[in-house]
């Protein structure tokens, strides 16, 4: 099957026969006050400690995004909502969405990641997505 790239959005979106949705919701606790926590969420250089590297990036609604994946090879996103402080969304066909929320609940601060696609290749595709959350985890110790 040929790639199919998408940045933006679109009218129409078929999702090939063999796919399954990868869902992953993730609450992580962390110390940080909700700028702090927001940071490793909603900014470039800290999102590339532990999600796709970035090399370019628009924290606007419509604003481009250029990555590099773990091969190397480079690709672009889109973000689709920005609130500083509180919520990022961000699209893309190599990760599909991304949401990432900061939120407080009583004395603690938790982020919120939500990253769905769906992908022929569900459990590479599930793992690969678990360990960038394993690595946000470790970054809010």
């Amino acid at each position: 099957m040929s790639r199919v790239n998408f940045v933006g959005f679109q009218e129409h979106f078929e999702v090939p026969e063999d796919s399954q949705l990868v869902d992953l919701r993730i609450d992580i606790e962390c110390d940080f006050d909700e700028q702090k926590a927001f940071s490793l969420i909603g900014e470039a250089r800290y999102l590339s400690k532990w999600f796709y590297e970035i090399t370019s990036f628009q924290s606007k609604p419509g604003g481009k995004i250029a990555f590099i994946d773990q091969t190397g090879s480079s690709f672009q996103g889109i973000c689709t909502s920005y609130t500083p402080g509180r919520e990022i969304s961000l699209l893309s066909d190599q990760f599909g969405e991304f949401i990432g929320r900061v939120t407080r609940v009583d004395a603690k601060v938790i982020i919120k990641l939500h990253i769905k696609c769906f992908a022929q290749d569900y459990e590479a595709k599930r793992a690969l997505f678990s360990s960038f959350a394993q690595r946000l985890k470790e970054l809010t110790w």
